[in-house]
């Protein structure tokens, strides 16, 4: 393939994050310091800042020639997302929105969307470089709303109201949220370079303040995810040199890197050969490289797991290459932006690795500006420049959504839902509705435009429980389980009461691979009647953690009335000791909760039992917890133990019994709770 240059100096100076607008206009974040300008100041005492600008082509040969500031005097923003009348732009201790408002290419209004205080991640706006590190940047995704990951928001815009904005918490840990892929679920990254994408949003297995889901943060059974994909970072070793057994291979501390990836992107273009189609790519700054991570995709599993070897896609010998962020382009090529010298992006001075000891040194070179750069085949043809006019036609706007380039897709989709116009929700209907509708030269609708036209007629406000219950008949269960997720977000109201009727009848046609979004949504209805199918489909499933996060996210509360339900019903009898897990887990819901009564109850509730059901030792083993939190000055999970009360009846029964198992549990049990004066 060719690499390009579309922007250098003095066009373009340090570009940390590029985006493209309907225009074809290319938005670039620079990071400037008094040192750019010929400051004598020691690299300490650097002062930093940041500006917007926009660059154009207007001679139409694929490099950018017209610059204008669009705002300056920002605090080192890490990224932008370009939408309707606006953009988007995230500081370290606010995302905020600029317009334009007199039409002359530069802000004059700015708009706090969220404040969160002091900076967690940059630090203070003056730190030495060396201190620095790359904020995940904030992007738009397919369900309509901006996520901003540093700080684990997600920010939507009111329609209707202008400068009124719904904020949601993400929930976060031990690893970042990096992206999104062409099915709109969230790619999370760790430190140590694995990525890992979600079978179910993470805001469905965080709705219980008794229970922890198993999240990728975790070291836990990879059934947890439906997909993942892990690569050990490396140097430039050639592709075809690579040992076999690669993959498996453990690779020497000296040889990863100090920083994870950054810029993570999946390829949705429609330029590059199709082999690259959903591939995922990450920059490696420390070491000057592009690594491409091969995605599997498997839709009828909930507990699949992909594990490669990233490759370098792309590694400059010249010494001058720094990577930082990937874009999608209108043209469907691949961009990059490069930030050149001046700006550290790593913690700590990096470890060279043994295969790139031959990458020509920086010294004797004048200090890299950075610059803009592009990926396409050798033998492109010639393209029209890309761009959509200040007010479309439905038609040029559906003929754009309906594009194999991704980037046309998700402008027409944020066009429609911005401007929401009248006569697109029946268009949209339609490609929701009829399978076998013809779209230019396409057999049928594919799912992936079903998929967009259902997110799109929720963000215009169109969606109606006939069109939510014809999406979850879908063939295709990525359709299905968006419907589903979007039936359990909805507001009480019509819309949200005609579609959980349909499920409530028809729960048992959800096919496995969209059981995690069917427990997510018997779990808002919060009924009896869902409650039962939950167990139902429990019994009935394979066991996956993913599933048991699921249903016990949606039984705040309610998890002592579903163990009865558990314990009478006869597919939980007691030869079928494989729910043992499950059962454990209720328990410790019971047990986090503090809740005295229910407590005693769930201790009685095993005394009912034979000593020989499995379900005795699972459900004590859930509510004594383990050994480590049984001193009664213990907090666990932010809550007091309980204060020491009555014993329960149910205990006398329990204490007769001769399992040896089951004694120490009784033991731990009552140690916790201050049951007996017995040390």
């Amino acid at each position: 393939m060719s690499l390009e240059i579309v922007a250098t100096a003095p066009l373009v100076t340090h570009p940390i994050h590029t985006e493209f607008d309907h225009h074809g206009r290319l938005w670039v974040v620079e990071w400037i310091s008094d040192d750019a300008r010929g400051s004598s100041k020691r690299p300490e005492n650097r002062e930093f800042s940041a500006r917007i600008v926009t660059l154009s082509d207007t001679d139409n040969d694929g490099r950018m020639d017209a610059r204008i500031v669009y705002a300056d005097r920002l605090r080192l923003p890490a990224s932008i997302v370009v939408q309707g009348s606006g953009v988007y732009v995230s500081q370290p201790d606010s995302l905020i929105w600029l317009q334009d408002l007199d039409g002359d290419g530069r802000s004059d209004q700015r708009t706090t969307v969220a404040s969160v205080g002091t900076d967690r991640t940059l630090g203070s706006d003056n730190a030495p470089p060396r201190e620095r590190r790359l904020d995940p940047p904030i992007f738009a995704n397919l369900d309509n709303w901006i996520y901003w990951p540093s700080h684990g928001l997600r920010i939507r815009a009111i329609p209707g109201h202008p400068g009124h904005w719904n904020h949601e918490r993400i929930p976060t840990g031990p690893h970042t949220i990096s992206g999104h892929d062409e099915v709109g679920r969230l790619i999370h990254v760790s430190t140590e370079g694995r990525f890992q994408f979600e079978s179910l949003p993470y805001r469905f297995l965080h709705r219980n303040p008794n229970h922890a889901p198993q999240t990728p943060g975790a070291k836990v059974s990879t059934e947890t995810q439906g997909q993942s994909i892990r690569g050990d970072l490396r140097g430039a070793m050639p592709i075809e040199s690579q040992p076999p057994q690669a993959a498996s291979r453990p690779k020497a501390s000296a040889d990863t890197r100090a920083a994870p990836p950054t810029g993570a992107m999946i390829y949705r273009g429609d330029l590059l050969p199709p082999q690259y189609r959903n591939t995922l790519f990450a920059c490696d700054p420390e070491h000057g490289m592009i690594h491409q991570y091969r995605v599997t995709s498997d839709t009828d599993s909930t507990a699949t797991q992909a594990a490669v070897e990233p490759v370098v896609f792309l590694s400059l010998e010249t010494g001058d290459f720094t990577p930082v962020q990937l874009q999608n382009g209108p043209d469907g090529a691949l961009y990059i932006a490069d930030i050149g010298d001046g700006f550290t992006t790593k913690p700590q001075k990096p470890t060279r690795p043994k295969e790139s000891a031959d990458r020509s040194p920086r010294s004797g070179r004048s200090k890299a500006t950075g610059r803009i750069l592009r990926i396409t085949p050798p033998s492109k043809a010639s393209r029209q420049k890309a761009q959509l006019a200040d007010m479309p036609s439905l038609w040029e706007t559906t003929s754009r959504f309906t594009s194999e380039n991704g980037f046309w897709s998700d402008a027409a989709q944020r066009w429609l839902v911005d401007t929401s116009p009248s006569k697109s929700a029946r268009i949209l209907e339609q490609w929701v509705s009829d399978h076998q509708r013809l779209v230019g030269n396409k057999d049928s609708t594919p799912a992936a435009i079903r998929l967009r036209a259902l997110w799109t007629l929720e963000g215009q406000g169109r969606l109606t429980s006939e069109i939510l219950r014809i999406a979850m008949e879908d063939p295709d269960p990525t359709v299905r389980s968006a419907a589903l997720q979007i039936t359990a977000d909805q507001p009480p109201g019509p819309t949200k009461e005609g579609a959980m009727t349909w499920v409530l009848q028809r729960s048992s046609a959800f096919p496995g691979a969209t059981h995690p979004s069917l427990l997510a949504c018997l779990g808002s209805a919060k009924t009896p009647q869902a409650d039962g199918l939950m167990r139902s489909v429990l019994l009935s499933s394979p066991i996956s953690i993913l599933l048991e996060d699921a249903a016990l996210s949606g039984l705040a509360g309610r998890e002592l009335s579903f163990l009865r339900q558990l314990f009478s019903d006869p597919n939980c009898g007691p030869a079928l000791n494989r729910h043992a897990h499950w059962v454990q887990r209720l328990g410790e819901c019971i047990r986090t909760s503090g809740n005295a009564s229910d407590l005693e109850q769930a201790v009685d509730l095993a005394s009912r039992l034979p000593e020989t059901d499995w379900k005795v030792a699972a459900l004590l083993a859930g509510l004594a917890g383990p050994p480590s939190s049984n001193n009664k000055d213990t907090v666990e999970g932010g809550r007091p133990p309980l204060q020491p009360s009555r014993p329960p009846s149910g205990l006398v029964t329990l204490r007769g019994m001769q399992n040896p198992e089951i004694r120490e549990l009784i033991r731990r049990l009552e140690l916790r709770n201050g049951w007996t004066q017995n040390p």
